[in-house]
């Protein structure tokens, strides 16, 4: 029987992700904490460099704890997974917890055919026949959209366009009813089109099976339209934290403005767009106090002294020393900018 919807199936507290290299350390992800329920979407977003992939890979148990500095705690099914042994990480990994990688032919093997593929995804952690992992495999491919799936489990992943391979890592990703569902990038090489087949899939799957879904993404479009609560990702730590709704609503945080600001909204007719200055700051070379700083069109001195922490509000929290009310003034005023400057 499927998870009610307020059940808690994932608790990340205080993660951090510390890679030496020969230049410094690298703080791929510096501190985060997050929920996710069953029947939840939960975006995680930023640009490129910000700690998404490297954060879910942890949960997952695919970064070398030998080659890292990892602290924190992952709490899944009353047990932490940092302190879980690789055994048992297999025992979760890809059976209870399962991951949509960006590349859906890198996830593929060349030489062997789709379907021997996600037959041996299933036997990796069911005692079953062949010939009921091959059934069970050909329902679930014609499930997630493939055409002709008997004769398609044959087909190798480069005779599979784009689309259909991304069906298929899905699939594989789905071919044990995990609880949880990490789809990393997962429409990046897909024209739109498709994407938004994918993503409609994605949606599908979690309202039948009452999944949790985390969605990792740079696309804040992608975000408001399939996400319950959003992560905002800055230089390894959690800028800004809420329901989707009220983070497009009333973001809290200079840089999801700027992100809005660098995306068309269709209801906004004379939108202007505008790109955030400058770029993501070095992991090894951070900029003292809040990050963002250098940045930030609001800084004022301060910023670069202290690191700003998360707001400790319930519902929508962000880390910035601005006063609430002035970031909500200051948004509002930003808001208004371009319908003013097009009269």
């Amino acid at each position: 029987m499927p998870e009610t919807s307020t059940a808690r199936l994932l608790e990340v507290s205080d993660l951090a992700v510390h890679l030496p290299t020969r230049d410094g350390v690298v703080k791929a992800v510096d501190g985060i904490s997050y929920t996710l329920n069953a029947g939840e979407t939960l975006g995680i977003v930023g640009e490129s460099g910000s700690g998404k992939s490297v954060s879910c890979l942890t949960v997952l148990g695919l970064i070398n704890r030998d080659s890292a500095q990892i602290s924190g705690r992952v709490i899944y099914d009353g047990s932490d997974l940092l302190e879980a042994t690789e055994s048992e990480l297999r025992m979760v990994r890809g059976n209870e917890i399962s991951m949509i990688f960006q590349d859906p032919f890198a996830g593929l093997h060349p030489l062997f055919s789709v379907g021997d593929q996600l037959v041996e995804a299933i036997r990796a952690h069911e005692d079953v026949k062949k010939r009921v992992a091959r059934e069970r495999v050909v329902e679930l491919l014609h499930e997630v959209g493939i055409p002709q799936a008997a004769e398609r489990f044959s087909s190798y992943p480069h005779e599979y366009s784009g689309g259909m391979q991304q069906r298929a890592m899905i699939a594989m990703a789905l071919i044990n009813n995990p609880r949880i569902l990490i789809a990393d990038e997962p429409t990046t090489a897909l024209d739109v089109t498709v994407q938004a087949q994918i993503l409609e899939l994605i949606e599908k799957i979690k309202e039948e099976l009452s999944i949790g879904v985390i969605l990792v993404t740079h696309d804040l479009g992608v975000v408001r339209d399939v996400t319950q609560n959003v992560l905002v990702m800055y230089a390894g730590r959690i800028v800004e934290h809420g329901s989707t709704a009220a983070v497009f609503a009333e973001p809290k945080h200079p840089y999801t403005w700027g992100l809005m600001e660098s995306i068309p909204l269709l209801e906004v007719e004379t939108r202007d767009l505008r790109a955030i200055d400058g770029a993501p700051p070095s992991l090894i070379h951070l900029p003292t106090g809040c990050a963002f700083h250098p940045r930030c069109t609001q800084a004022f001195e301060g910023c670069d002294k202290a690191r700003p922490e998360l707001d400790q509000t319930e519902h929508h929290q962000a880390a910035c020393h601005l006063a609430r009310t002035d970031r909500d003034r200051i948004w509002q005023e930003r808001r208004r900018r371009p319908a003013d400057a097009s009269r």
